[in-house]
C-alpha cells in the first residue's frame, strides 16, 4: 500500500499540487480544522420523562459529532464541573452572554444548547398509530457569542406492531412505548448532526488520478476508513445578493463519488464512480458523506 501510494504520489505530486494551488486562493489545509464544541444537556419541556430523555439525547449529539471527526468532544464531567462552579443547573435555556463566559472557561468553539420541546401521540399517521419526538438545538460561537446555528427536528417512529401487542390499547405509559420515543427521538438527533456536519464538514483535495481511482489527502489521521463515500465537487457559478450585489456563496458542481477502499496515515486511495468521473482531475474537492 505504501510503496504504491509512494509511486502514484511522487509522479503526481508536482503536477497535483500546481493544480491545488491554481485553483484555490488561499492557503490549502490537509482537512477541515477540529472545532472544539461542548453539548450542554437537553431541557426537556415534553411530558415524557425517564432517564433517556433526561440524560440521553445529548450524549446520542455527542456520538454522533464524534463520527463526522471534524469536532472535539468536551467530556461531560468537565462540563459538569463547570456547571456546578459556575452554580448554574445541569438543564436550562442559557442566554448567549452566560455561554460564552461558560464556553470560554471550557476553551471550547461552539456551545449547543438543545430543548426537547414536543414528545407525544405523531397525529400525522393514520390513526395516531405512531411516536412523534421534536427537538429545537441552538449553537453559539463563543469567540463572537452569535448564534450561528438554530434547527429544528423532528423524529417519528411507527408503533402499529406495540398497538397488535397490546390488543389495540395504545397507552404511552407503557413500558414498551419508551423505546419507541426513544428511537423517535435517537431519529431527530440525527437529522441535527447532519446539519451541525454542515457547519464544519471534513474536506480535502484529490492530489492524484490513477485510471479510475483517486488518491485524496486524507487518510487514518483524520478518521478515514474502509468503505466510506466522499463527493467531488468544483466551485461553479458565484451567488450574489440581488440588491448589494455581494457575494453570498458558490454553487458546487458535484462531479463524481468515492469509495474509500485502501487508508494510509495521511492519504487514501478510492474508486471513482458517476456519470461525470473521467472529469475528476488533481485539485478537486472532496466533501465526506456523513448519510
Amino acid at each position: 500500500m505504501k510503496k504504491r501510494l509512494g509511486n502514484i504520489l511522487c509522479s503526481a505530486a508536482l503536477i497535483a499540487m500546481a493544480a491545488v494551488c491554481a485553483l484555490i486562493v488561499r492557503p490549502c489545509p490537509l482537512a477541515a480544522e477540529k472545532k472544539r464544541i461542548a453539548v450542554l444537556p437537553f431541557k426537556n419541556e415534553s411530558q415524557m420523562h425517564d432517564s433517556f430523555f433526561g440524560n440521553g439525547l445529548d450524549d446520542h449529539l455527542n456520538a454522533g459529532l464524534f463520527q463526522t471527526k471534524t469536532y472535539e468532544i468536551i467530556d461531560r464531567s468537565s462540563l459538569d464541573a463547570v456547571l456546578k462552579e459556575q452554580r448554574l443547573g445541569a438543564t436550562g435555556i442559557i442566554d448567549p452572554q452566560t455561554a460564552v463566559k461558560i464556553g470560554k472557561i471550557l476553551g471550547v468553539d461552539y456551545l449547543v444548547i438543545g430543548n426537547i420541546i414536543y414528545a407525544g401521540i405523531d397525529d400525522s399517521l393514520f390513526l395516531n398509530t405512531g411516536a412523534k419526538v421534536s427537538i429545537a438545538v441552538r449553537m453559539i460561537d463563543v469567540a463572537t457569542g452569535e448564534i450561528i446555528f438554530a434547527e429544528k427536528a423532528d423524529g417519528r417512529k411507527n408503533a402499529s406492531k406495540l398497538l397488535e401487542k397490546y390488543s389495540n390499547r395504545y397507552n404511552l405509559n407503557l413500558p414498551a412505548a419508551k423505546f419507541i420515543f426513544a428511537e423517535a427521538a435517537q431519529r431527530a438527533v440525527g437529522k441535527i448532526v447532519d446539519a451541525l456536519y454542515d457547519v464544519n464538514p471534513l474536506e480535502g483535495y484529490v492530489v492524484a488520478i490513477d485510471g479510475r481511482e483517486a488518491i485524496i489527502d486524507l487518510g487514518r489521521e483524520h478518521g478515514i476508513a474502509k468503505g466510506q463515500t466522499f463527493i467531488v465537487y468544483r466551485a461553479g457559478e458565484v451567488i450574489r445578493h440581488p440588491v448589494t450585489g455581494a457575494v453570498v456563496g458558490v454553487k458546487r458542481m458535484e462531479l463524481a463519488s468515492i469509495k474509500i477502499t485502501e487508508v494510509d496515515a495521511a492519504t487514501s486511495i478510492g474508486s471513482l464512480s458517476g456519470e461525470d468521473k473521467d472529469l475528476v482531475r488533481p485539485g478537486d474537492k472532496i466533501r465526506k458523506k456523513v448519510s
